[in-house]
């Protein structure tokens, strides 16, 4: 066994492939070029000649001689000069599934080779002849070939007997089959039509079967000359240019059931005696049968309806026999010109007039056909030989590819007992009643006696192309009947073009990247695959397009694992094959380039609204804003433990951020967070609500526990004020490594986020044509200091609702309420300093109108605005209830900030949320993105505030962003460049070189810090305060003087800070206290106890900052809230301690036993110094003594303390800086 594979052979002299043995095996050969032949086997049996391509070679491509028992399969031989495959002398071999095209001779060829050769499924077309068998006898089997196109024969037998011709496509050939001297050959089921002369001829042949064939549209459909005893049965020939069925110079044939429609001239006979034609239809034809010098003939049981003539028997045509025919509504009826004793007889003549008195079913008087030719005995009914009568006759349809075609027959019973008919149907016919049948059917109907029943059958096209035709088979008690269905099934006209793809070219990796494809159909009707494939993605999805209709796709490509750089891919339409198709190109930029992360959880959002895939798109376009940049996050945590006890929210809270911390890491330049749905979508983190815990006198202050008594409905909320929590969005903020986000949250239902998005689409950045302030009872100075800011900024474009007011005094400048709400929604950015509660804004009355409330049922157009308030529970988001948050946002309103719990500010000063909306209004007219600008400000508020406790927490924590981080106010570029130079002046911002720092050890350097105050006095009908630079604001303590010095955190920072000295005055006043209010009225102040601070100075820190803040006086009552004494300083002298930031935070442990009269102090990492600071009251000063300053790494000491009748506190510095003070809890040592 030789096995010849994988080789080129081209351009031999003779042969380039030559086998004259058994059992070889020829596969995956190119054989190009070669002068005689390429692939030649000569007296080898069993062979498998496979995959080879045998193209362009001086004679046969493949060649098998005396050669049985080979299988050539799969095979390309095209372009020969002698032919593509021969067989000459070769028997039992299988050609099959091969391509021989374009030949100068045959395709096929076999040569007087005897006996079962099978040639089958291959393809040969345009070349000078298809198949051709010569003198071949013996059980040849050619089917299911496609032989079209060819300059001669499609397929040709010559001398060639006992083959079978089934299952072949013959069309578009100058001629279709041609059986020549052969005998007892079976030609089914072919079509051979639309050839330039014949579909099939039989030419000196006898005894072949012509059956079950399509002969459409030839000159000639089927043509038998000196023919004898031939079989040509349930034919169609249709629509030919010539003759249906033309036989001439033949005896003894049969011509059975076919349909002969629409051709000049249906059934033709020609010098031709005893045929018999029977069971035909001849329909509109010019001729539907016509005997020509034909006799002896026989034309019974035919239908001829609807020719020009009907039948017409013509010069020496004698002796015919013309019975029981149908000849119905031809223009003339029947010609009978130069002929002789022809019988025409018991026909069916549609035009007879006579009567039948007898009621025998036959006319009373011949029918004359001519003056000298009659039929004596004309039926008066249609098949009036029959009692059981079917039409019509027969099915001739056209169609498209997919259509359902009906088609109703009528079965009249003529017994006088009832009668059975049974159907026989095709595959692709059944009953309209019925399901589709994909093979033959068989049905039985019962018919009264003396009736007729009407049924539907129906042709599904769904799997059918071209020429069609199929039979039913009606079989009744008389007779059995074949009603031929012969048609063409148009196949559907695929032309969709790809009108264009709408998709982003250019992404961040990890982006979902939508693809909208648009596809318009200019063909038919049809179901299409459509894949898309970007890189090593790829989609795929079908879609059926009517004729003339425009369609979009949405694909969507994950970009998580396509490469950086450019990608390439296509969009391609198909149907069984190519369409059309779109080159696509798209660049991946890095990780690097991502700034936003949108985080939600969508299988939330259909279990709540019912409602996520519009979302969800919505998200993903956001993601792909030039101002977002961003990646869609959708959680996946398990939310049960929430679900069934909403005290867990914050364990939850903890596994979103973990999964926000996987992401954040991978794409290190995110900087903004987008967190979409209410807190039962992504919920707020709970903090505690200390509002209690800071005073010692109680006198109204609520606290969040006291607001969950209102009417809310039991949800994850009410649970969270219920137990006395703020909600808050800045635990998703604050990530490892000291990375930080700006927030901002889109609530709550989908389609009011969608508005959202959609309105940042249109205002993705603000330039303002008026801002709008509105201030109230104790907000006004804080709503009158964000004014003025805006009116720095702004100039004359700025509006205002107030002049002036007192403490106590409800005034407003407005005519009445409404004017205030008309200014919110006319304006770009509102600054509202007024009652709120969840749901509406308290509007102030004017003079004589009661005050109004904005609730959310009255808000409308916010296009594109700013608002922020510091009204109570204006940013509190309930889920099922419509509130502030969601209503402005839907409305139009891209950031919204608001506390989600009571706001709070100061009676006497700005304070608390006044104060921190005036660090927001200086940042976000300096330019800043709303979410930094509110990120930013809070850091201000922290590191400006002298006293943190949980109010200023809660200050800070509540106030939350709704909209979208990334949005900022654009004015001209000298208005900002001079914004952010005057915003560094404010903020007095000094770098850590500023300061003489002096290196002590390895680690620790050590700088002085010297203030001198001066002070400005306000006097106000609650006592007087003093401000250096500024004053203190905590909430229930004395207005102090303060200062702020602010420092930038690199790779040191400031550690801790010690009193070195201070100098101060000592006066009677009675002090202002400041009393915080919320916006309901209610308020709260402390009562004190000794000196106010003790310590007067604190380090603040927050991200890269570092504030130092100052108190630059001691308060002290004498007469409790009355008098008291002020300590004024004129010189603050501070130690300062710098260290690396990774180095050690343990603060030393100081112990004073005031008995014992020593100090001891520890520290593992090692003592650096140890500060007695003391009271000189002659002098009015705090002095400090070192008791051991020392660079030497001690861990443990014990001191004396060298002081008498003076207060002190100890100030211990280890050598990482870290500084610790014992002042007594504030009520300083005595000795």
């Amino acid at each position: 066994m030789n096995i010849i594979i994988n080789n080129t052979v081209s351009k031999n002299e003779q042969v380039g492939i030559f086998i004259s043995s058994s059992e070889n095996e020829v596969s995956n050969n190119i054989a190009t070029g070669n002068l005689v032949f390429c692939i030649l086997l000569g007296s080898s049996y069993n062979n498998k000649i496979e995959n080879n391509t045998a193209c362009e070679n001086g004679n046969y491509g493949i060649q098998l001689q005396d050669s049985s028992g080979n299988e050539v399969r799969n095979n390309i031989a095209n372009n020969n000069f002698g032919g593509g495959i021969r067989l000459i002398n070769s028997n039992n071999n299988k050609i099959e599934n091969n391509t021989a095209c374009k030949n100068i001779g045959w395709g096929i060829n076999l040569e007087d080779s005897s006996g079962k050769n099978e040639v089958r499924n291959n393809i040969v077309n345009k070349n000078v002849r298809g198949i051709v068998l010569t003198n071949s006898r013996n059980s040849n089997i050619i089917s299911n070939n496609t032989a079209c196109e060819n300059e001669e024969w499609g397929i040709c037998l010559e001398d060639s007997s006992g083959n079978e011709v089934r299952s072949n496509i013959v069309n578009k050939n100058l001629k279709g089959i041609l059986i020549n001297l052969g005998n007892s050959i079976i030609i089914t089921n072919n079509t051979a039509s639309e050839n330039g002369d014949t579909g099939i001829c039989l030419e000196g042949v006898e005894n072949n079967a012509v059956n079950n064939n399509i002969f459409n549209k030839n000159l000639v459909g089927i043509k038998l000359l000196y023919s004898d005893n031939n079989m040509i049965e349930n034919n169609a020939a249709c629509e030919n240019r010539g003759e249906g069925i033309s036989i001439g110079y033949s005896s003894g044939n049969e011509v059975r059931s076919n349909i002969v429609y629409k051709n000049p001239e249906g059934i033709v006979l020609s010098r031709s005696n005893s045929i018999i034609i029977t069971n035909n239809t001849a329909s509109e034809n010019d001729i539907g049968i016509h005997l020509y010098v034909s006799s002896e003939n026989e034309v019974r049981n035919n239908f001829v309806n609807k020719n020009s003539n009907g039948i017409i028997l013509v010069l020496n045509s004698n002796e015919n026999t013309i019975t029981k025919n149908n000849i119905v509504n031809n223009k003339n009826q029947a010609d009978i010109e130069d002929v002789a004793y022809n019988n025409f007889d018991r026909n069916y003549w549609s035009d007879y007039t006579g009567e039948d008195k007898n009621k025998d079913g036959i006319g009373d008087e011949p029918y004359e056909i001519d003056e000298t030719n009659e039929d004596r005995y004309p039926y008066m009914n249609y098949s009036g030989w029959l009692n059981v009568v079917i039409t019509p006759e027969f099915w001739y349809f056209f169609a498209k590819k997919g259509d359902v075609i009906n088609k109703s027959f009528s079965i009249e019973n003529r017994f006088n007992s009832p009668t059975k008919l049974e159907v026989l149907l095709d595959k692709n016919l059944d009953f309209e009643t019925d399901s589709d049948c994909n093979g033959t059917y068989k049905k039985t109907i019962s018919i009264a006696p003396k009736s007729t029943k009407n049924i539907t059958l129906r042709l599904n096209t769904a799997n059918l192309e071209g020429y069609i035709l199929r039979k039913i088979i009606f079989k009744t008690e008389e007779y059995i009947k074949t009603t031929l269905v012969n048609g063409f099934v148009q196949p559907k006209l695929h032309k969709v073009k790809v009108e264009g793809v709408d998709f982003h070219r250019n992404v961040v990796q990890g982006q979902i990247n939508p693809f909208i494809i648009i596809l318009r159909n200019y063909g038919d009707k049809d179901e299409f695959k459509v894949n898309l494939r970007m890189g090593s993605e790829e989609k795929s999805r079908t879609v059926y397009l009517n004729e003339t209709e425009t369609k979009t796709l949405t694909f969507e490509i994950d970009t998580s694992n396509l490469p950086l750089g450019i990608n390439k891919g296509e969009v391609v339409v198909s149907k069984d094959e190519m369409v059309d198709y779109l080159n696509l190109t798209m660049f991946v930029a890095s990780q690097l380039e991502a700034s936003t992360l949108v985080v939600t959880n969508l299988t939330r959002f259909k279990f709540k609204f019912n409602e996520s895939e519009e979302l969800r798109s919505e998200l993903i376009r956001l993601t792909h804003h030039p101002a977002v940049n961003g990646i869609l996050l959708d959680i996946t945590c398990n939310y049960s433990e929430f679900d069934s006890d909403y005290s867990k929210a914050n364990e939850l809270c903890e596994a979103i951020k973990n999964q926000i911390e996987q992401v954040i890491s991978e794409y290190p330049n995110i900087k903004y967070l987008i967190i979409v749905g209410d807190d039962h979508i992504i919920p707020f983190y709970r903090i505690r609500d200390g509002t209690k815990d800071v005073f010692t006198v109680i006198t109204g202050l609520p606290d969040e526990g006291d607001y969950s008594l209102i009417s809310l409905p039991s949800n994850s909320v009410k649970k969270a004020l219920s137990t006395n929590h703020v909600l808050t969005d800045d635990f998703y903020a604050h990530l490892a490594a000291r990375r930080v986000l700006a927030v901002g949250r889109l609530v709550e239902k989908p389609d009011e986020i969608i508005k959202a998005i959609d309105m940042f689409f249109n205002y993705y950045q603000l330039t303002p044509t008026s801002v709008f302030v509105t201030g109230y009872d104790f907000m006004y100075d804080g709503s009158e200091e964000c004014f003025e800011e805006w009116r720095k900024r702004l100039g004359t474009t700025t509006t205002t609702t107030f002049k002036y007011k007192d403490k106590g005094k409800k005034s407003s400048n407005y005519a009445n309420p409404g004017e205030i709400i008309s200014e919110i929604f006319n304006s770009s950015i509102s600054a509202i300093f007024l009652h709120a509660n969840y749901d509406a804004f308290e509007v102030p009355s004017g003079i004589s109108v009661k005050r109004e409330y904005l609730g959310v049922e009255e808000i409308r157009t916010l296009n594109g605005s700013i608002i922020y308030t510091m009204g109570c529970h204006a940013g509190l988001t309930i889920p099922e209830i419509n509130d502030l948050s969601q209503t402005v946002l839907s409305n139009g309103t891209i950031a919204y900030i608001a506390p989600t719990g009571y706001g709070l500010g100061g009676v006497i000063t700005i304070a608390g949320h006044e104060k921190i909306l005036e660090y927001v209004t200086k940042r976000i007219a300096s330019g800043e993105e709303v979410g930094f600008a509110l990120m930013n400000a809070k850091n201000d508020y922290y590191l400006d505030n002298f006293n943190q406790d949980k109010l200023d927490e809660k200050v800070i924590r509540s106030l939350t962003l709704y909209g979208f981080p990334m949005y900022a106010v654009r004015l001209g570029s000298s208005s900002i460049a001079a914004l952010s130079e005057d915003a560094e002046l404010e903020l007095e911002e000094h770098s850590i070189k500023d300061l003489a720092y002096t290196v002590t050890n390895t680690t620790l350097e050590e700088a002085t810090l010297i203030l001198k105050p001066s002070f400005t006095v306000y006097e106000t009908e609650n006592g007087t305060y003093y401000s250096y630079e500024g004053y203190t604001t905590e909430a229930g303590m004395p207005v102090l003087p303060k200062a702020t010095w602010y420092f930038i955190r690199g790779e040191k920072e400031i550690r801790g800070i010690a009193l070195r000295s201070a100098s101060f005055e000592v006066n009677e006043t009675r002090l202002a206290i400041e009393t915080f209010a919320v916006s309901d009225g209610s308020g709260s102040e402390n009562e004190l106890r000794g000196w106010y601070p003790s310590i007067p100075f604190t380090l603040n820190t927050i991200e890269d900052r570092q504030g130092i803040v100052t108190a630059s006086a001691q308060y002290k009552y004498t007469e409790w809230p009355k008098k008291g004494i002020i300590r004024l300083f004129n010189e603050i002298v501070l130690d300062i301690f710098r260290v690396p930031v990774d180095a050690e935070k343990e603060k030393p442990v100081v112990n004073v036993d005031i008995d014992k009269g020593v100090v001891t102090v520890e520290d593992p990492a090692g003592i650096y110094d140890v500060l007695i600071t003391y009271q000189d009251s002659g002098n009015n000063s705090w002095e400090s003594k070192s008791l051991g300053h020392s660079e030497s790494e001690r861990k443990s000491v014990e001191y004396g303390i060298p002081l008498n009748n003076t207060v002190f506190f100890v100030q211990a510095i280890d050598v990482n800086g870290n500084v610790k003070i014992d002042d007594n809890n504030g009520d300083y040592y005595a000795c």
